[in-house]
């Protein structure tokens, strides 16, 4: 009888232990499933998951179909102005004078001294006015093939169009006035740059390395922390190593110059600490041996991380680009 009450004990035990364990499980379920209430469970996972992105498209879909619909859905099916917006050689046309217009302004920051176009040479005047005359016209023209020109807003390449085409009219009205604020004009040379975001439009393939770059952003994030930790405790590591050395007073005096060396001469330079670790063996075989390990640890396994994380991530984007170009047909 005492090995029976023993044994009905241990049962119990077990059959209390498993109930514990499964309330638990309930309450780490309810945490993850419940979008509600962000516990440590219910953070976003760090690399992009494909499905998931297919499923936000598909609702995205749904939900808002404006903002998914193409510019070429919003046009006119009869009229001269759609027919232009539609032919693939005024997109070409388009693609080609943005290109000239972005290698341009290389050309005129180098050779046009004068800020002010009434002050600038002839040639550079008569080319700003026709790359403006050109953008302004080609605006008009697939603002003018719209069926509903108030669809004008749900297309957001026409908004940014827009606002480009609007900064460079405001840049070449301030360079034609007599303005003597130098430092005003030099910041509206700044706006040149955003002109460059147009090609973006005529070629995907850059705005897809963007977008996985930028959905990756957590990743790299938590990539750079832990090599940030990395140096830290290697550059701690070494200025005690190295202290009293000729190295150590030269590389490693302090801590922040042992961490900027171990950044710049091992984890971020090409020739991945060679000579560094040739310095090294001059003092001891084992300092040298530890600036290896950890040029293996932080300039080699570490980066290559980094590149293979952001290489699967432009290409996880790349393939639901594919799906969702597929959806919409």
């Amino acid at each position: 009888p005492v090995q029976i009450k023993e044994e009905l004990h241990d049962q119990q035990a077990l059959t209390t232990i498993r109930q514990m364990m499964m309330q638990r499980y309930k309450r780490r379920s309810k945490c993850t499933d419940n979008p509600q209430r962000p516990g440590f469970l219910a953070l976003h996972p760090v690399f992009p998951n494909k499905h998931e992105m297919i499923e936000t498209f598909k609702r995205h879909i749904t939900e808002t179909p404006r903002l998914t619909k193409d510019a070429n859905g919003y046009y006119k099916t009869t009229g001269i102005f759609q027919g232009i917006a539609r032919s693939k050689a005024f997109e070409i046309t388009t693609f080609i004078v943005i290109l000239i217009n972005v290698l341009g302004i290389t050309i005129d920051l180098d050779y046009n001294h004068d800020l002010s176009l009434s002050a600038a040479q002839l040639i550079f005047t008569v080319v700003t006015y026709m790359f403006c005359a050109f953008f302004v016209a080609e605006l008009f023209i697939r603002f003018m093939a719209f069926k509903n020109k108030l669809n004008w807003i749900w297309d957001p390449w026409c908004v940014f169009d827009s606002i480009i085409v609007a900064l460079m009219l405001f840049e070449v009205f301030v360079q034609s006035m007599q303005v003597h604020h130098l430092r005003l004009l030099r910041g509206l040379r700044l706006f040149r740059l955003f002109r460059m975001a147009r090609l973006f439009k005529f070629i995907p393939e850059l705005l897809t390395v963007v977008r996985g770059m930028t959905s990756a952003l957590r990743a790299i994030a938590v990539i750079t922390m832990f090599e940030s930790v990395l140096i830290y405790f290697c550059g701690v590591g070494f200025r005690i190593l190295l202290e009293g050395t000729a190295l150590g007073k030269k590389r490693f005096d302090t801590v922040i110059a042992a961490m900027s060396t171990l950044l710049l001469d091992c984890t971020l330079s090409g020739a991945k600490g060679t000579g560094l670790i040739r310095e090294a063996y001059e003092e001891g075989f084992f300092f040298a041996f530890c600036l290896l390990f950890f040029v293996l640890l932080s300039g080699v396994t570490t980066m290559g991380v980094l590149t293979g994380l952001l290489v699967q991530t432009v290409k996880t984007h790349a393939d639901v680009e594919k799906e969702e170009q597929i959806m919409l047909r």
